[in-house]
């Protein structure tokens, strides 16, 4: 049978496998029951704790990244928008003149200087929407007597 190990606040510290109750502290778990350590075991049953304020702020820096990186769609070519080919771009459009031969996952094209400039825009545009979105998220959440629940952690970034 397994049992959790319940401390003195309610919360599993561990998960034990036992032919029978050893300790006082130990709760039989059911098949039922979804218990892992952290869970909350208020005398009767376990309850999945709640989410933090900074659970849910390190979600949102998650998603954020998750999106800086995830790239766009630019004149229908896929364009890298992580750290490395942001850094490739900076290095291009400081490099750059006249036409541009450029490549992507999707495909590839020779860019005029304005395409590219327009490219280069789009990418830095792209960057400064999903950062706005993660700080009003969090400005959201920050506010005093938030529910936490009410905000849409998945709402509002860049597509």
């Amino acid at each position: 049978m397994k049992y959790a190990v319940i401390d003195s606040q309610g919360i599993v510290e561990n998960i034990v496998v036992a032919n029978s109750l050893l300790e006082s502290n130990w709760v039989e778990i059911s098949n039922q029951d979804v218990v892992s350590i952290g869970t909350f075991y208020d005398g009767q049953s376990f309850v999945i704790p709640p989410k933090t304020v900074e659970d849910i702020k390190r979600e949102v820096s998650g998603i954020s990244k998750s999106k800086r990186d995830g790239g766009i769609v630019f004149n229908g070519m896929k364009v890298s928008t992580d750290d490395k080919s942001r850094s490739l771009l900076n290095g291009a459009i400081a490099d750059s003149e006249g036409n541009i031969k450029f490549v992507t996952s999707t495909g590839r094209a020779v860019l005029t200087q304005v395409q590219f400039d327009a490219l280069y825009s789009a990418v830095q545009v792209h960057i400064r929407d999903c950062f706005a979105n993660e700080y009003d998220l969090t400005e959201a959440i920050d506010w005093p007597d938030v529910d936490l629940s009410a905000i849409d952690i998945n709402a509002g970034w860049p597509s």
